[in-house]
């Protein structure tokens, strides 16, 4: 079986490594932001997920088994861990982050003065020192405690508990590929179509005064790869010997070979891949001017020759092993040649880089048929880039692994006995592809089969494959058919005739579909299954959320269309709206974001939320707040004026202050600070707060001014004359009246911490209040002018916008006038606390401060109904009253009789309310406030 390992192959020259260690063979690959670690060709090792950027190289350390990864920023450094079940753990107490100078500290912390590029440095300048690394391209291990980071320079970190730099270098160009030799002597590098080759030759192995020399090596073409030759083990002192592989159709073989010449290296052989392979016949199918090219090291095919030898039977001649035998004698270093149409053709280098300096020598190992790696038979693949990767080992100890990794989005393991690879003789396994690894970068949306079930359809917002059942034997090989990438999202996919009920159970795989990626488990029989004791879990989103989620979802396609209100009517239906508000708020924030104020108004969220929830409106609200500070830039100091209006609509003033104090170097901030402090229930604040509304709305910061108004306590200055009058938002403004009706549990009247001196029930009676003034005239002209429009949609979305309205409107209770009585009796008890606070005086000399007091505490009420508030403190009340108490009585009683009469005349004219916001004069002023 060959199985899907989590996630898509990153297209990069260095997203795939591969290293010897510890006994076992060591695959590490990576998958956007995770690094997958294998053995073998079944077994995941660990997944290590990475909360960053997509992550574009990685290199294992063949010596100390680390392994070291990166994205354009950060290098991220892992080592082995644990007895037993091994697994990686970052390094160092910075959890094993290199950060580019790499944006991190560099050099030790404990006073002395490391060099850099051999100069001494003082600790206090060590970070800026040392430049940064723009964009990190490259990582390559010199040795298990260095590191080389390459990009828009070069530099070498000298990895361990405490990281730090120990050679920097600026480069002109930036690098695409940078590699070190295994005696960590030499540097080659090159950047992206770059026909130089830089050769870095090392001079000082010093922690404290690395220095480096360089020279170029000079090609016709661009070079696209580089490989060093690798040791047979860490101690063997064998000459360094570069493989650089051209665009003009030659791999070059450099060495060290004349210490007199300028260039640190030079050419000692060269491998033309287009005149290697002369197909036999000359038919138009048999011949491709494509050609791959790779080297097996000569440690790898000795060490594949002799466990070939070992496990030979000794009853019968093998010409195939004696032809193995003959070239293994020379220890040669192989170089493969392909042309992706099954010929292959194989070339010896003898003496390369060999100490004895020896001419080197260019001979032919076989040229053989029917190598048939599908991968590059793909047509579709002409253009896209291939890498190889060779190593002895696989199956069988006599094996030679090949790692195909193809830029389009997967990796394929192919394995070959080394005597069977280079057989002349015709043969028809003579490479086997064993394992493909594919998979996607985003989270899987769906997965469907075709009847027969032998094709499986998965796909992504921007990704589709399929992958096919070979029934070709017993094994049912999977394999990655056809992947392609859309610029926009899909919504849907289907397929004709599909089987509704279970597959068939012919294919030996099982998929376990999860929001992340998509794995593969062993199969188990059914005997061996075990039933659950655990209940199964009701569905988490009921129909009407599912209709919602429905609706939701395909406005990705037009983000500018508004939602239905039928999704609208059907969400305040639901009756999972907690996740249904967390399944909104994900499908919906972006990066870098929360929640901001148009995504809100989009999926209408303050509008369905269930009124018998108050804390999930009041969480949302908080959400808006948060986003609209957040959202701001840090630099400079971040403004509380966009997340007034939605603070004060939650009546957290204490907050909104507590922002304006950090808010250094913020215009207007001291003003607003000594401002903000004051009791707004007293009426000079309330009037000052008033008047810094009317001249924000004079400069149209409509925002910022119902925020003040909302800090006055006018709640319908701030809903119907600024945000439905002048922003044209009845959504926000509903939104705003909701939750000031919820808001504010537990306070009193004339709390400082509060926005203004009015009451809970004063203000869920206020918010009620204009909400239905909202909708009788707003919403309802909205209703009409769909109504008014042809088309059925139109017809069913003013349905569906009137129900709601209704809902809403009852869900606020009656507001008739035997309501009012009764909000007036329940706010009998709060006035006769206010009576009693008002007489308390009298006992002390101060009793004409009580009249006052009690007319502020009054609660407004349209009720004709006189109640009679009675006190325990009457009957220590005995003195007659004085003059000014009588004068005061008496103005009391006409104030009443002109009130009377002026509500008798506006019953008889009973002309609508204005829906215009009409801003007072400066005379009218004070009349509000009962002055």
């Amino acid at each position: 079986m060959r199985p899907i390992l989590p996630g898509r192959p990153h297209s990069g020259r260095q997203a795939i490594s591969t290293a010897y260690w510890n006994g076992n063979r060591l695959i590490a690959y990576l998958s956007h932001s995770a690094i997958v670690v294998t053995t073998g060709l079944y077994s995941i090792l660990q997944t290590i997920y990475l909360d960053c950027e997509p992550l574009q190289a990685v290199a294992i350390e063949e010596f100390s088994g680390r392994i070291a990864a990166s994205n354009s920023t950060t290098v991220f450094v892992f080592e082995p861990v644990g007895q037993g079940k091994l697994k990686w753990e970052p390094l160092g107490p910075r959890q094993g982050v290199l950060t580019s100078s790499i944006r991190a500290t560099n050099g030790d912390t404990n006073g002395d003065r490391p060099r850099v590029n051999g100069v001494r440095s003082d600790p206090a300048l060590r970070r800026a020192s040392i430049p940064t690394i723009d964009t990190v391209t490259s990582i390559s291990w010199a040795s298990a405690e260095e590191l080389l980071v390459g990009g828009s320079r070069l530099q070498l970190w000298y990895i361990s508990y405490d990281s730090r730099v120990v050679w920097d270098q600026e480069l002109p160009y930036p690098v695409a590929v940078a590699y070190c030799s295994q005696d960590a002597g030499l540097i080659a590098s090159c950047g992206q179509h770059d026909r130089l080759v830089k050769i870095w030759r090392r001079l000082s192995y010093e922690s404290d005064s690395t220095r480096f020399d360089v020279s170029y090596l000079s090609h016709p073409s661009a070079v696209t790869n580089l490989h060093w030759r690798k040791p047979w083990h860490q101690e063997q002192s064998l000459d360094s010997l570069l493989y650089t592989f051209c665009a003009d159709g030659y791999v070059r073989a450099w060495a060290h070979t004349d210490p007199h010449s300028i260039s640190i290296m030079q050419k000692v052989a060269a491998i033309d891949t287009a005149a290697t392979i002369q197909p036999r016949r000359l038919s138009v199918g048999s011949i491709s001017p494509r050609r791959y090219a790779f080297i097996i090291d000569s440690r790898d095919f000795s060490h594949a020759t002799e466990r070939a030898v070992e496990n030979a039977p000794n009853t019968k001649s093998d010409h195939a092993l004696e032809h193995l035998i003959a070239i293994a004698n020379r220890s040669p270093e192989i170089c493969i040649v392909l042309d992706g149409l099954g010929h292959m053709s194989a070339w010896g280098l003898e003496n390369a880089g060999c100490k004895n300096k020896l001419a080197t020598e260019v001979f032919n190992v076989a040229h053989v048929d029917d190598v048939d790696l599908s991968l590059l038979q793909k047509a579709h693949l002409d253009t896209e880039h291939v890498q190889f990767c060779a190593f002895a080992g696989g199956s069988a100890p006599s094996s030679i692994s090949l790692l195909v990794h193809s830029f389009g989005g997967s990796i394929s393991h192919y394995e070959a006995h080394i005597a069977s690879l280079f057989d002349t003789a015709t043969r028809r396994d003579r490479l086997q592809q064993s394992t493909a690894w594919a998979g996607h970068e985003a989270p899987v949306e769906d997965i469907i089969h075709n009847e027969a079930g032998d094709q499986m359809l998965t796909w992504t917002e921007r990704d589709v494959k399929i992958f096919s059942v070979d029934d070709s034997d017993d094994s049912h090989l999977l394999e990655v058919q056809v992947s392609r990438s859309f610029d926009d999202d899909i919504i849907d996919v289907l397929l004709i005739q599909l089987d509704s009920g279970d597959s068939p159970q012919k294919g030996h795989f099982a998929i376990d579909f999860t929001d992340s990626t998509v794995q593969v488990w062993l199969p188990q029989s059914a005997s061996r299954a075990k039933d659950s004791s655990q209940p199964f879990l009701p569905a988490p989103v009921d129909e009407q959320g599912h209709n919602y989620l429905r609706a939701l979802y395909s406005t990705r396609a037009d983000p500018q269309s508004p939602l239905s209100w039928r999704a609208t009517l059907a969400a305040s239906h639901s009756t999972s709206q907690d996740i249904l508000t967390t399944l909104t708020l994900t499908h919906t924030s972006s990066p870098g974001t929360l929640l901001p104020w148009p995504t809100a108004r989009h999926t209408r969220l303050p509008l369905w939320l269930s009124p018998n929830d108050p804390p999930a409106l009041i969480n949302i609200f908080t959400l808006l707040a948060r986003t609209a500070y957040t959202s701001q830039p840090a630099h400079p100091p971040r403004s509380p004026v966009p997340c007034s209006l939605y603070y004060l609509a939650l009546r957290q003033k204490p907050l909104l202050l507590s922002l304006w104090r950090t808010a250094h170097g913020v215009s207007m901030r001291d003003v607003t600070l000594k401002l903000l402090a004051r009791d707004f229930s007293e009426p000079r604040w309330k009037e000052a707060a008033l008047k810094n509304a009317y001249a924000l709305l004079s400069k149209r910061r409509f925002e910022y001014a119902a925020a003040w108004f909302l800090l006055a306590g006018r709640l319908r200055d701030a809903v119907v004359g600024v945000c439905v009058s002048k922003m044209g938002d009845w959504v926000l403004g509903v939104s705003v009246a909701r939750v000031w009706m919820v808001a504010g549990e537990g306070e009193i009247v004339g709390d400082e911490n509060s926005n203004s001196g009015i009451s809970n029930k004063g203000a869920k009676r206020e918010g009620a209040k204009v909400i239905r003034e909202v909708l009788s005239t707003t919403v309802k002209d909205e209703i009409t002018k769909l109504r008014d429009t042809a088309g059925t949609d139109n017809t069913a979305e003013a349905a569906a916008l009137e129900q709601w309205s209704d809902e809403l409107l009852a869900s606020l209770g009656p507001a008739d006038q035997e309501n009012d009585n009764l909000d007036a009796r329940s706010d009998a008890k709060e006035d006769d606390s206010a009576t009693r606070k008002g007489r308390l005086p009298t006992r002390t000399a101060e009793h004409l401060l009580s009249a006052p007091r009690r007319d502020e505490s009054t609660a407004t009420n349209n009720s004709t109904t006189t109640i009679e508030h009675k006190s325990i403190l009457d009957a220590f009340a005995k003195e007659e009253p004085s003059e000014a108490e009588k004068k005061l009585a008496d103005d009391r009683e006409k104030d009443a009789e002109v009130d009377e009469k002026k509500n008798e005349k506006e019953k008889e004219e009973k002309k609508p309310a204005p829906t215009q916001f009409q801003e007072p004069s400066a005379d009218s002023l004070l009349d509000s406030f009962g002055f």
